[in-house]
């Protein structure tokens, strides 16, 4: 199912259902899962995945709100099931896309893409900056109304500047390079717009347009957004933590403590067998 995935899309990322929800086994494959279980959890996305994942009324147009292209399960899903999905905010395909022994993958009917670019601005809390405060729970519920369009609009932690103009969504957005805590895009636009996109957000995330610092926006509860002006930019989001810098560091210092105990030892061996010897000589 994995290499499926991915051979339809660059970064496949899923909605997973019929007992996959805290399932890793495809994200451990490259495949991004609205799913899966981490121990170490973002509130901002588990409160998303509460509503996603709920046992009585799932809200899955909020799969939409974050780019799910594909509904996954461990056996082929019956038609009421898939018509209760559409009823829930996310139509899907009548049939699979792949099935397998591992299961069924149905297409999203017009899925989101997972950078775009919306002219259409609402903040959490009129005239007031909220990104350094943790999100009202009203905020998702503006969020998952059936009303808003997460194509066309966005609801932001604070006003953005440059304001969004009419037209900023027909701009193009484009993946230049991508790796595990960094994201390069290059976006075009007509009229100045808000780009967001469809990853968790959280506060050790830093931006720059056209390599300098700008300021990094809570979006839809717990996405990222950034407001450019008119033109062609190149955008980098990348993940600066001090502590998860101190950690690499300290786990390169652990490598060269370990290759230091394989290459130390037969070295001072060697000496002693040289010194001892000599003795004798």
């Amino acid at each position: 199912l994995a290499r499926w995935l991915k051979s339809q899309s660059p970064r496949p990322r899923v909605l997973p259902l019929g007992g996959l929800e805290s399932d890793n086994r495809l994200p451990s494959q490259g495949v991004v899962s609205l799913g899966g279980y981490h121990a170490a959890k973002l509130k901002v996305y588990e409160d998303v995945r509460a509503r996603l994942f709920a046992s009585g009324a799932p809200e899955l147009r909020l799969a939409r709100l974050f780019a799910a292209q594909w509904v996954v399960a461990p056996a082929p899903l019956g038609a009421g099931t898939l018509e209760a999905i559409g009823q829930l905010g996310l139509p899907v395909s009548s049939e699979p896309v792949w099935t397998g022994p591992d299961g069924a993958a149905y297409a999203v009917l017009d899925p989101l893409p997972r950078a775009r670019v919306v002219s259409q601005v609402r903040t959490e809390r009129p005239g007031e900056d909220t990104t350094g405060r943790e999100p009202e729970p009203a905020v998702l519920d503006r969020v998952a109304e059936p009303g808003f369009d997460p194509s066309r609009e966005v609801i932001l932690s604070a006003a953005p500047d440059p304001l969004p103009q009419p037209g900023a969504e027909r701009g193009s957005v484009e993946t230049v390079e991508e790796g595990y805590n960094y994201w390069k895009l290059v976006v075009d636009l007509p009229a100045p717009g808000v780009l967001v996109v469809a990853d968790p957000w959280y506060p050790h995330w830093r931006v720059r347009v056209d390599g300098e610092s700008a300021r990094l926006l809570r979006a839809n509860y717990a996405q990222r957004a950034v407001a450019l002006p008119a033109g062609r930019h190149e955008v980098e989001f990348r993940y600066a933590a001090d502590d998860w810098v101190r950690g690499r560091q300290i786990a390169g210092l652990g490598w060269l403590l370990i290759l230091a105990g394989f290459v130390v030892p037969p070295v001072l061996n060697r000496r002693r067998t040289s010194q001892g010897a000599t003795e004798q000589s």
